[in-house]
């Protein structure tokens, strides 16, 4: 019984974790950054460039995505270029977008409509 009951705890734990990585990845900066970073490495410059966004703010969303270990970083010539950190992420990025892709109209009226994503929530 004990056993059952650490699985649940840990099942629970668990799925807290998860529901809080996905929020953090549900940030539209932050999927912009890592949907740039799929097949290459960029600088704050480059990214800020394509992001046009203010450097604190896009510097702010790399930090993050830096410490939870989702970006890494390699200088090149006294500049900090940022890439996906892990293989895991990638993947999961490239089975979002694949699941995304293939959406049909109503399904992505569905998720369009923030009121029926508010009641499931």
């Amino acid at each position: 019984m004990k056993k059952i009951e650490s699985n649940e705890k840990e099942n629970s734990r668990l799925i807290k974790d998860m529901i809080t990585f996905l929020k953090f990845l549900s940030n539209q900066l932050r999927l912009k950054i890592l949907n740039l970073l799929q097949n290459r490495k960029l600088s704050l410059e480059e990214l800020s460039s394509r992001l046009d966004t203010k450097d604190s703010r896009l510097k702010e969303n790399l930090d993050a995505l830096l410490k939870l270990g989702i970006l890494t970083t390699k200088k090149k010539n006294n500049e900090v270029h940022y890439m996906i950190g892990r293989k895991k992420i990638f993947q999961i990025l490239t089975i979002i977008n694949s699941y995304c892709s293939e959406l049909t109209e109503d399904q992505k009226k569905y998720f369009e409509n923030l009121s029926v994503l508010d009641t499931l929530l």
